[in-house]
This record gives structure tokens, C-alpha cells and sequence, in this order.
């Protein structure tokens, strides 16, 4: 499948709901060419990730 590039600015409010409605609920409104699949960005939104910041 092929991928392709969003640019997009969300709010604080915003990510929240995104994290938690996730992107399938936006693929009706938006009208962009996208990187990820709604699906996709759902299934990274679930994912946990072992950040260690620089100096600790």
C-alpha cells in the first residue's frame, strides 16, 4: 500500500481525542493524503514505548 505525507497541527484537546476516539473516527473529515491508514494510526496510538531521555 502505498504511503504518503500529512501535515497537521493538533491541540492539546486535540491529541486527547485523538488518543482516545483514534484515527478511524477522523476518516470521514479529513481530506488529506495520509501517511498511516486510520487503522494504523489507531493500532501506534495502543503501543507503549520505552523512552529513556538523553543524560539519565
Amino acid at each position: 500500500m502505498a504511503k504518503y505525507l500529512v501535515k497537521s497541527s493538533y491541540t492539546a484537546e486535540g491529541t486527547k481525542g485523538l488518543l482516545k476516539e483514534g484515527g478511524t473516527s477522523r476518516k470521514a473529515i479529513v481530506e488529506t493524503t495520509s501517511l498511516l491508514t486510520p487503522e494504523e494510526i489507531d493500532k501506534a496510538c495502543k503501543r507503549s514505548i520505552d523512552y529513556r531521555p538523553p543524560g539519565r
